[in-house]
């Protein structure tokens, strides 16, 4: 136990018996027989523990402990005692200086089985470890917990175990093992400022990494922490040990069952040799296979590997495409067609956001030049990420790339989704509204299911406005979504904004939104999203005067 403690009574022949029955479960025991020279110990020593008896010559324990609580209330009190003035007693354990009371005599066993269970008590009350002062386990799950994360989000929990550490006990003392655990501590902390981490174990520290793309520099930089000898007595500390990488949920889910295998598979590695290990080692293929997929989509978005379709966006009451809404696509050389939602939450957590844009720019733009008839009266909608709003560098892309293709602005329209969250409202309103002068229309997508719709519309400029499908999909069987509807069409309309209503994908949906007031619908009734020459040609067909009947097989 890395704990000191403090053995305070007026006979010695009582701290030395108390020291021989304790000498292997604290680091280091100190001894004093009266209460003035137990608090020049304690001014010159991190004790953790003490124990003191009640009947001593000058000041009686009560007494000392109060004094004790009063200058370092994080040490853990108990009064030993055969006899005891039960007021100041009490008192004193009423006022929370005393944390237990034991009597003597005492059972060898059972008093260091009440002080290790005393201690584990105290330490679960606590936030920071009393050795190190980084978090407790307990505080570290509880960060965990509110920091939302979970596998996809990229995040893991890296275990390093200092293998040596009882050997380093053995050979040069546990001061000297409590001093190589401190530096440790403070290595990580000054490497990994932001991150969080606790001490698991005695010997064993825990941190989150919450980017898989730099995992590997991550676990190597803890090896680093380890490699550099540390310097104790004048003597230079060799350290070895490892590092292994578990899952996230393991740290949510059945913590107990899953740190305790995770921590039996890095301490069979051998000691010989620093290395990361992958706990269980199932875990390297799935992250070595992420780390690939992340590195492989900056690299299609830079080769412009991704591609785009285009969903029309029709007006039925003058029978006529619109808009269109441009959507990413990504065919994988190996894994084949992978859906938006495998890569596109890796775009913004890697700054891939800009490269991409450029890409989707291009490519739209590149469309629209080579068909300028048919983009005469369709304007092109683009989705941008919220991290992207309030950023100056998004709004000199756009303009670069209108003059670029000499696109007319007013056929452009962005697309901010409803969920996003606005850093800065302010910075995002300035920047959306020069876009907006140019004549670029901006829409906020998948409005009314998030907690910010209405003040959307009242802080930023607004020109359309994008439904989301959950209120479409349940306008004929749900009373609530239908008000929803209404009132979300009512809004838009008094406030002269075009509405958009998605996943339309049934004709009576599509005639009663018309009636309704929504001026382009969007959904599999009419076309799926469909690539260039698919789009042209569904064009063609749309344009003819012939009633339109129903789903695109294109």
């Amino acid at each position: 136990m890395h704990y000191e403690i403090l053995l305070v009574d007026d006979e010695k022949s009582v701290t030395k018996a108390l020291s021989r029955v304790l000498r292997n479960d604290f680091s280091a025991i100190h001894e004093a027989q009266s209460a003035s020279e137990a608090l020049t110990i304690l001014e010159n020593n991190p004790i953790d523990v003490v124990i003191s008896d009640y009947r001593m010559p000058d000041v009686n324990g009560s007494e000392l402990l109060t004094q004790v609580h009063n200058l370092y209330p994080n040490i853990l009190n108990v009064m030993l005692s055969g006899q005891a003035d039960m007021e100041g007693f009490a008192k004193a354990l009423n006022d929370g200086c005393i944390s237990k009371f034991l009597c003597k005599p005492w059972d060898n066993n059972q008093l260091r089985a009440f002080l290790r269970d005393t201690i584990k008590e105290h330490e679960s009350k606590r936030n920071h470890d009393t050795l190190t002062l980084i978090p407790t386990l307990k505080m570290f799950k509880e960060q965990i917990k509110h920091l939302g994360l979970n596998e996809f989000n990229g995040a893991c929990v890296a275990l390093l175990n200092i293998q040596n550490l009882s050997s380093v006990n053995k050979d040069h003392s546990y001061k000297a093992g409590n001093k190589v655990l401190k530096v440790i501590a403070r290595r990580l902390s000054m490497m990994f400022p932001e991150h969080i981490m606790t001490r698991v174990e005695s010997d064993i520290f825990a941190i989150v990494f919450q980017n898989e793309g730099s995992l590997g520099k991550d676990a190597n930089a803890l090896l680093r922490i380890i490699s550099t000898p540390i310097g104790i007595d004048e003597k230079e500390i060799e350290i070895t040990g490892c590092v292994g990488i578990t899952s996230i949920n393991d740290w949510k889910i059945d913590l107990t069952e899953n740190l305790e295998r995770n921590i039996k598979h890095i301490r069979a590695l051998k000691n010989d040799k620093q290395e990361i290990v992958f706990c269980p080692p199932q875990q390297e293929d799935k992250w070595f296979n992420k780390a690939k997929l992340i590195n492989e989509l900056g690299s299609s978005i830079k080769n412009n590997k991704l591609s785009l379709h285009y969903q029309p966006q029709i007006d039925l009451g003058l029978n006529k495409i619109t808009g269109c809404e441009a959507l990413i696509r990504w065919v994988h050389p190996e894994l084949g067609f992978l859906t938006p939602d495998k890569f596109l939450p890796y775009i913004e957590r890697y700054n891939l956001a800009d490269d991409l844009l450029v890409m989707i720019l291009d490519q739209a733009f590149s469309f629209m030049t080579s068909e300028t008839e048919l983009f005469k009266d369709i304007t092109m909608s683009i989705n941008l990420f919220a991290s992207q709003l309030g950023n100056p560098k998004l709004t000199q892309i756009i303009i670069e790339k209108l003059a670029l293709y000499q696109i007319p602005a007013t056929s452009l329209e962005l697309e901010i989704t409803e969920t996003s969250v606005v850093k800065s409202f302010q910075e995002t309103r300035e920047q959306l509204i020069t876009l907006r002068n140019l004549g670029i229309k901006i829409a906020i997508d998948d409005f009314g299911t998030g907690h910010a719709s209405y003040e959307y519309l009242c802080e930023l400029p607004v020109d359309v406005v994008k439904i989301d499908g959950c209120f479409i999909k349940g306008m004929n069987s749900s009373l609530e979504k239908t008000t929803a509807l209404n009132n979300i069409i009512a809004t838009a309309t008094t406030l002269s904004l075009e509405i958009v209503a998605e996943f339309v994908e049934e004709e009576q949906q599509a005639n009663t939104l018309t009636q309704m007031g929504c001026n382009r619908l969007q959904g599999y009734w009419f076309s799926k999203a469909i690539n260039c020459d698919d789009f042209i040609y569904f064009a063609s067909l749309f344009s003819k005067p012939k009633t339109h009947s129903g789903i695109s097989e294109h």
